[in-house]
């Protein structure tokens, strides 16, 4: 697996988006919105042409995603540390509460 700092790199380096298709001529184009052309590409069906055009913007929030469960993971074992430390018992209760700070109120 990729390492999210070569991912970002990668998305860094990218044609900023976000891009669309279009597709009134043959091959397809990959264009921004400024009209730009990123490439063009013989792609078979609108679902390939979808996960192609929102790649970058969703790879960008997958990336946002795990950094922030990593840092809240962190976080959580700071929590768990610092009652370990305490000798003080951390019940289910516990746990899920800081786990629940920690990720937003509604989860």
């Amino acid at each position: 697996m990729a390492d999210l700092e070569q991912i970002k790199a990668r998305l860094a380096a990218a044609t900023p988006g976000p891009w669309e298709w279009d597709d009134a001529d043959e091959p397809r184009w990959l264009m921004t919105s400024d009209e730009d052309i990123v490439g063009d590409c013989d792609v078979r069906g609108d679902g390939n042409a979808a996960l192609i055009a929102n790649a970058p913007a969703d790879l960008a929030a997958c990336v946002g995603r795990i950094e922030t469960l990593e840092r809240l993971a962190g976080h959580a074992l700071s929590f768990l540390d610092e009652m370990a430390d305490d000798h003080e018992d951390v019940d289910a209760h516990d746990l899920r509460l800081c786990i629940r700070a920690a990720l937003g109120a509604d989860r």
